[in-house]
């Protein structure tokens, strides 16, 4: 296993419309999966799933980033 996925445990990803949060890996026959935890429980779908990790890495939710620029008072 990997050390760097470990960086992604805690983060959110969704599956359809449905937001799941990673909370582990295992390996089966050279795959990664992630071990997920449904974030709004519900009787329609899983509270627990194993997905590929390249799933996740496709559907991660991300922070909007914001670039900030040095001032230029010259141009005011």
């Amino acid at each position: 296993m990997n050390k760097s996925y470990r960086m992604l445990v805690g983060r959110q990803f969704t599956i359809g419309k449905d937001p799941y949060v990673v909370s582990g890996f295992s390996g089966h026959k050279g795959t990664v999966l992630v071990d997920a935890i449904d974030c709004y429980p519900s009787p329609k779908r899983p509270a627990r799933l194993q997905v590929p990790l390249e799933r996740v890495l496709q559907s991660l939710l991300v922070d909007e980033e914001i670039e900030l620029k040095q001032p230029d008072f010259l141009r005011a």
